[in-house]
């Protein structure tokens, strides 16, 4: 008892590669499904065709991609 799971904070931290997000080289973007994650999952993803949210799954673009600040 008293352990906790040790869970991503989407705010805090890329959920696919789990580095922290620091406004200068990892910075927090959205796609139209709303959910987070960084630029450079997000272009790997669109890289090798997925292109779909890897949360939910969602068809997404290059144009769908946001820059949260």
């Amino acid at each position: 008892m008293g352990d906790e799971l040790d869970i991503v904070d989407p705010i805090k931290s890329c959920s696919v590669c789990m580095r922290k997000y620091d406004g200068k080289e990892v910075k927090r973007h959205t796609i139209k499904c709303g959910h987070i994650f960084c630029r450079a999952c997000l272009d790997k993803t669109i890289k090798t065709r997925a292109e779909s949210c890897p949360t939910c799954r969602k068809k997404f673009t290059s144009k769908d991609i946001i820059a949260l600040y």
